[in-house]
């Protein structure tokens, strides 16, 4: 779907887009605690955006796993002691067993609901009993004027989705920082209500959806009206599940 070892250059500065630095990455580490002695999985690493972040939390191990060879062999030299990277396909191979699992992204590269469904039951069949799925998930919206679209540019991301939202549909995500195009990308559009259906089905219960915040720093940066807008229009979903 993407051709990551072609974005090599490119993806790894999406890491410093307003939208990225200070709300997804705080919301993430908010919904992955508590992280002292656990196990985590990172799914989707690229270089190990994520996965540091994961492994300065006092996590016990922190396994970095993409279907890049490239963006591993990155991550690798960056040399995190505490993260174990590896090269693996989240669809076809087994994941190291852990006790929470990050997965950002990553379930709208599913083709079909039955392809996330196999996915879901991959994650909870790597989780100890008790352990964790954290989501975030790519939510296009049809009912923003152009000037919002222009909003969402300012805060890091512009998507589209062909065809309605059905589960299934392409989206197309163009990434910016600062309103300067980085890349595009192309993903799946499931509904939120799919997603937990199919949690539900595979086993995983207290299955929650929650708001994105805003760290302090970004709050400093940018202002309070710039992340009110954010909030407004913002199109992620954050979701937990415990197996």
């Amino acid at each position: 779907m993407n051709k990551f070892n072609e974005l090599l250059d490119q993806y790894p500065k999406t890491n410093i887009k307003p939208d990225k630095k200070h709300s997804i990455l705080p919301t993430v580490l908010k919904l992955l605690e508590p992280l002292e002695g656990k196990t985590v999985v990172d799914v989707g690493c690229g270089e190990g955006f994520f996965s540091r972040a994961v492994a300065e939390r006092n996590s016990d191990v922190v396994y970095g796993i993409d279907s890049s060879n490239s963006f591993i062999e990155r991550a690798i030299k960056k040399d995190c002691t505490k993260v174990v990277y590896k090269v693996l396909d989240m669809f076809s191979s087994e994941l190291p067993m852990c006790d929470v699992i990050n997965a950002p992204f990553v379930i709208n590269y599913a083709n079909s609901l039955d392809d996330l469904k196999k996915l879901l039951v991959n994650f909870f069949n790597s989780l100890n009993n008790g352990g964790k799925l954290v989501l975030v998930v790519d939510l296009p919206r049809l009912d923003l004027s152009e000037d919002q679209i222009r909003k969402n540019r300012k805060f890091g991301a512009v998507k589209r989705v062909d065809g309605g939202l059905v589960d299934g549909a392409n989206i197309k995500i163009e990434l910016f920082n600062n309103e300067k195009y980085i890349c595009t990308l192309n993903s799946n559009y499931f509904a939120l209500e799919s997603i937990e259906r199919l949690l539900s089905e595979v086993g995983f219960k207290s299955i929650v959806r929650h708001k994105p915040i805003i760290d302090k720093y970004g709050k400093k940066v940018y202002g309070e009206e710039f992340w009110k807008d954010y909030l407004e229009l913002y199109e992620l979903g954050y979701l937990t599940a415990i197996k």
